[in-house]
């Protein structure tokens, strides 16, 4: 076998020895040919995983824009449960003490008008000269 390949090896040298200088021109201008056509199918596999790649870091970029305009409007939502449960407890606040307020003045006038009906009770009880006999 090893005697074939000397054969084989022997045959492509001794062809290539036997071109004509067209034919290796010819020769010459397809493998600058096909050089040209991988360097620009390599530069294009390039020019496209840049691409890719741009297109998920933009991907990535407006997912992250995404989720923080989320977490802001979360935010936004729980300030504004946390001020409008600040203004109820502060309306309830007024409410209780416009209520206790109001049980204070109907106390003190119920006060009154008792301290003014004993005054009158007292006042009848210590002037007889008034009092009329019972019948």
């Amino acid at each position: 076998m090893a005697g074939g390949l000397d054969v084989f090896d022997s045959t492509s040298s001794h062809s290539s020895a036997q071109r004509s200088p067209g034919t290796k021109r010819k020769r010459g201008a397809l493998d600058h040919k096909r050089d040209t056509l991988a360097e620009a199918f390599y530069r294009s596999s390039i020019d496209t995983l840049q691409i890719h790649l741009q297109l998920e870091q933009e991907h990535t970029r407006c997912e992250r824009m995404l989720e923080a305009e989320r977490t802001k409007r979360e935010e936004m939502h729980i300030q504004h449960e946390r001020e409008e449960k600040e203004c109820d407890e502060c309306v309830h606040a007024r409410d209780r003490d416009m209520v206790m307020e109001m049980v204070r003045l109907l106390a003190s006038q119920a006060s009154g008008e008792q301290d003014a009906r004993q005054n009158t009770s007292n006042n009848n009880n210590t002037d007889s000269s008034f009092n009329l006999p019972a019948l």
